[in-house]
């Protein structure tokens, strides 16, 4: 399963202007930093979010997330599997675990809890602020 950091096409209209090599540059460093943000917010999510679902495993102290909460970690492996990478065009949240897809894309009541695309939304906000602090940052460096 994959989330791609991508779309910011004003902030790509504003770029057109400035040479192809800084436009790589920002556009990659901006969703390399965006990714790891995100992957970083989902992981936090996901393992300090207190669950309001059921109690698991008969306990009375430990409880699975309610449907509409982030997944509520149990093993970690949700966590583990989630890493960021970067390609040509940007970047990306990867998770790597086998039942990161059912996760996200089962319905709430069946079990799933979506966390990738949530998380994508809710921190789409920053995701714009960081690209445009990266261009910021690039245009005040200095130029051979």
């Amino acid at each position: 399963m994959t989330v791609r950091i991508e779309g910011l096409e004003e902030v790509r209209r504003n770029l057109a202007k400035l040479s192809r090599e800084v436009r790589r540059e920002v556009v990659q460093q901006a969703t390399k930093d965006a990714a790891e943000e995100l992957r970083r917010d989902i992981s936090n999510h996901i393992n300090h979010d207190t669950a309001a679902g059921r109690p698991r495993s008969g306990k009375t102290s430990d409880f699975a997330s309610a449907p509409g909460q982030y997944p509520k970690t149990d093993k970690g492996g949700l966590v583990r599997g989630l890493t960021t990478r970067k390609h040509s065009k940007g970047a990306a949240v990867i998770s790597a675990v086998s039942y990161a897809v059912p996760v996200e894309f089962k319905d709430p009541a069946k079990g799933g809890r979506p966390y990738m695309g949530r998380g994508l939304h809710e921190n789409e906000n920053k995701i714009r602020r960081r690209v445009v602090n990266s261009l910021k940052a690039i245009l005040r460096r200095p130029r051979a």
